[in-house]
């Protein structure tokens, strides 16, 4: 009953890898290999372990001297295969996973319909999860100069990591304020208040030159912004990508050029919604 306990509270990759269990101690193990081709220097060489004189053709990865100090630590250490060769126990408890290489491809894309959606382009919380724990600890700053949504903010309140947050627009801090509340699921008497520079400058003044058509003409090369289609420049409109009402601000990276139908289509909605909806209709009636 206790090896079946304890295999039960392995899951995953963990539970797949350590299949053996050691009746002595109780553990869980993996056996891995001590001879390598990589330490040939050591071939043909002998090593005394338990009593046992082995020599190996390929070459050792310990020195007798390892074998000797580690056997004393754990005679229970050395397992022998049945065609007589050594291996060595890696256990459960010791073992610290695989390390993580700079090119991520564990972490999935939020779907169409995920709950992390907010209407606001974000990335998946696990994903920032992973950036928090990896360069942070407890207690320590996280600044976020874009809030957005707040995704980053969220990911750092959940790991206890104190946080400031900078919006262009009140609405963008509050709907920050709001998530964060929402996620922790109680309000916070205590929780920080906004603080607004009044006298900052002003958007329509600071992004005019960012604003012009014919600037976003030119950057989409004439064509509508969501169905891909050339029309004459008087015919498009200039659309938020994120609507002010949801946060969205006047800078001319959330500006953009769409067509009438485009922009009857998505209305207050945010650009990643009307991509979904042109990729339907292109799904359902191809030849249209």
């Amino acid at each position: 009953m206790k090896a079946y306990t304890a295999y039960e509270a392995q899951s995953g990759l963990t539970k797949k890898k350590f299949t053996h269990y050691e009746e002595e101690t109780g553990r869980w193990y993996q056996h891995v290999a001590l001879e390598q081709a990589s330490n040939a220097s050591s071939a043909g060489e002998e090593r005394v372990i338990g009593n046992r004189p082995v020599i190996s053709s390929l070459g050792w990865r310990w020195s007798q001297h390892t074998f000797d100090a580690r056997l004393a630590e754990n005679p229970h250490l050395i397992y022998w295969t049945r065609t007589g060769r050594s291996r060595f126990k890696l256990y459960m408890e010791v073992y610290r996973g695989r390390s993580i290489g700079n090119l991520w491809t564990d972490i999935k894309y939020l779907a169409s319909n995920d709950s992390e959606r907010t209407g606001y382009p974000t990335k998946p919380l696990v994903l920032l999860d992973r950036i928090i724990r990896a360069s942070s600890d407890e207690g320590d700053m996280v600044f976020d100069p874009f809030c957005g949504c707040a995704t980053t903010l969220v990911a750092a309140d959940r790991l206890q990591r104190k946080w400031i947050c900078i919006g262009i627009s009140p609405k963008a801090v509050e709907r920050v304020v709001d998530r964060v509340k929402a996620d922790q699921g109680c309000s916070r008497p205590s929780f920080p208040e906004m603080i607004c520079a009044a006298n900052g400058p002003r958007q329509d003044q600071a992004l005019q030159s960012s604003r012009e058509p014919q600037s976003l003409f030119g950057k989409q090369g004439g064509r509508c912004n969501g169905c891909r289609r050339d029309f004459p420049r008087d015919i498009l409109h200039v659309d938020h990508r994120v609507a002010r009402s949801k946060g969205g601000t006047d800078h001319i990276k959330n500006l953009q050029l769409l067509c009438p139908t485009c922009n009857s289509k998505k209305g207050t909605e945010s650009h990643e919604y009307l991509m979904r909806v042109l990729e339907r209709e292109r799904t359902h009636y191809p030849y249209a």
